[in-house]
Parts: structure tokens; C-alpha cells; sequence
């Protein structure tokens, strides 16, 4: 998979954190996948949501913790193969704009907070 940036957007990734294109691409993604759509799970059998809300807890939420730490700190701290099979979920179920919008969120995230009480 290639990207395609200008040297400006190169320029103010690299002096802004420490994350690739598709690291901070993905932390855009998983923060607005934790915060949901309003009225998300109106209909959701509650079976169904406990499963969400602790796929949520133990895999979304700590990747995007461990991807804004490495965007912080510089230190990478995930597990390659759930990054890639998170970033691959999210490449087929998202467009380019989409792509350029969650970069562009993810540029000026500092904290994520996810409550899985439902």
C-alpha cells in the first residue's frame, strides 16, 4: 500500500510527533471509532453490546493509548501483528478522504477516554 504526501505534509508530520502516516492515520480512526455514532447501540441486544464494550476495552482502547504514547514519547510499545490487522480492518472500510480526515484528527490528539460502562 503506497501513500502519496506533499514535502509539506512530510515536514509537519515529522516535527509534530513521532508516528508514521499510518500509525497516526489508525489513531484517528480508533478515536472516533471509541467515541461511536449517537444512537450507535439503541437496537443492540445486550449480549451483543457487552461483546463490543470488551472487544473496546481490551483491544481499541489500548492501541490507541500505546499509539499516543509512541506518538509522545517516540517509543513503540504495540504488538505488530494486532496494528496491522487493526490498520487493515480500517484500510478496507474507509475511503481517501476519510484516510486524510483521520490523519488530520489525529495530528492534534493528545488524550483519549473511553468508558465501556454501558
Amino acid at each position: 500500500m503506497k501513500y502519496t504526501i506533499t514535502q509539506e505534509q512530510y515536514n509537519r508530520v515529522m516535527n509534530r510527533n513521532n508516528l508514521t502516516v499510518p500509525e497516526q492515520t489508525l489513531l484517528g480512526f480508533l478515536n472516533r471509532f471509541l467515541q461511536g455514532e449517537k444512537g450507535e447501540f439503541e437496537n443492540t441486544p445486550v449480549n451483543d453490546l457487552k461483546k463490543t464494550m470488551l472487544f473496546n476495552s481490551k483491544t481499541i482502547y489500548p492501541m490507541a493509548q500505546k499509539l499516543l504514547e509512541k506518538k509522545n514519547t517516540g517509543k513503540k510499545t504495540y504488538d505488530d501483528k494486532t496494528f496491522n490487522s487493526l490498520f487493515m480492518a480500517m484500510d478496507k472500510a474507509i475511503t481517501k478522504e476519510q484516510r486524510y480526515e483521520f490523519f488530520n484528527d489525529a495530528a492534534n490528539l493528545t488524550k483519549i477516554t473511553y468508558n465501556s460502562q454501558f
